[in-house]
């Protein structure tokens, strides 16, 4: 009996690597498929006509061009038992390349005045550099949304003072307005949600204390 569960959890492990079927990624970017076997083959079909690629290439591969992307997996059979080395992929992966990247800069987040413990924040301004580039150089819409904040014994939310602004390519200043408290000790992250819908994760690197 414990064998057998041993031998469950082991598989649990080595199955649940990579159970994406849709990659959203912006132009000129790369998907990473982490560790891949040369014996498997990559048919990608695409805006940028149809690629074949094997083994690690996939990994370096470049998605120059915005559009929607196919990737068949083919892997080659092995008779040699698997391992936890060997990743199992879904048989298509989507890959969605958008036209818009953007970048928050989390060496220059800043605030208005220290976020302390058991001290309120609704005064407390948060501003980030957002680097952005578009594919066609033209001006972009996006519907800026409130912030997630994690962290031990934190109620903070953080507001933006402009939800819906049209953005330029370059570098622009955004601000958020914060709320809530710490009532504990800890490192606070802001989950920032970009124009694709992707999170982008930015921790502190000073906790919150007295």
């Amino acid at each position: 009996m414990k064998k057998t569960a041993l031998s469950l959890l082991f598989l649990f492990f080595c199955t649940l690597v990579f159970s994406q079927n849709v990659v959203t990624i912006s132009y000129g970017e790369t998907i990473n498929l982490s560790n891949v076997n040369d014996k498997m083959q990559f048919y990608i079909n695409g805006s940028q006509g149809k690629v074949h690629l094997k083994g690690e290439q996939i990994n370096r591969y470049k998605f120059e061009k915005p559009g929607n992307y196919q990737i068949k997996i083919v892997e080659r059979s092995s008779k040699k038992a698997a391992s936890c080395e060997s990743h199992v992929f879904p048989e298509e992966i989507t890959v969605n390349v958008s036209p818009v990247k953007m970048i928050f800069d989390s060496k220059n987040i800043a605030f208005s005045e220290p976020i302390r413990k058991n001290v309120s924040t609704e005064h407390i301004i948060m501003t980030i550099p957002v680097i952005i580039s578009t594919y066609n150089h033209k001006p972009v819409k996006w519907r800026n949304t409130s912030i997630d904040v994690a962290g031990l014994g934190s109620t903070i939310v953080a507001r933006p003072l402009d939800e819906t602004s049209e953005w330029v390519e370059g570098t622009h200043i955004v601000k958020y307005a914060l709320s809530g408290l710490v009532n504990l000790n800890s490192y606070l992250m802001f989950d920032f949600k970009d124009i694709n819908n992707q999170i982008q994760s930015i921790s502190l690197t000073t906790p919150v204390t007295n």
